[in-house]
């Protein structure tokens, strides 16, 4: 009786260490996403309606404008909503510009297609292919 009890035990014990392994990043992440949303808030005084973090930068959409701000919560660029192309991809600010960015992914290959924000036009490319067989 003593030994099914210890192993019950062990049992229960691994799944809570699996459950917490799993679930603590999860709960951090997101803490650390909705964080990052109230600080942006509050430095608008506008409600964050998408957030991207792009290499050193996080690119919001508040009702009205696209802002870029950096690490340290300065910003760098903004553009009103209504001179943009509506794209259903990714927001990204990359060489000094805002654009979209599309990821198209294959067996092998991942390709990322650049829209240029106020047009919507294929501005540039990028093919990253694995040649490990």
């Amino acid at each position: 009786m003593k030994k099914t009890f210890k192993i019950i035990l062990t049992l229960i014990f691994i799944i809570l260490i699996i459950f917490c392994i799993l679930l603590v990043p999860s709960i951090l992440n997101n803490n650390y996403h909705n964080n990052l949303v109230k600080r942006l808030e509050n430095e608008t005084n506008e409600k964050v309606y998408y957030l991207n973090e792009y290499n050193n930068y996080f690119i919001i959409k508040t009702s009205n404008e696209i802002i870029v701000y950096n690490t340290n919560y300065q910003e760098i660029y903004k553009e009103n909503i209504d001179k943009t192309a509506n794209l259903d991809y990714d927001i990204i600010y990359k060489k000094g510009l805002l654009m979209y960015e599309e990821t198209l992914l294959n067996k092998n290959k991942v390709r990322y297609n650049y829209y240029d924000i106020y047009t919507g036009d294929k501005i540039d490319s990028l093919e990253i292919e694995d040649n490990h067989d």
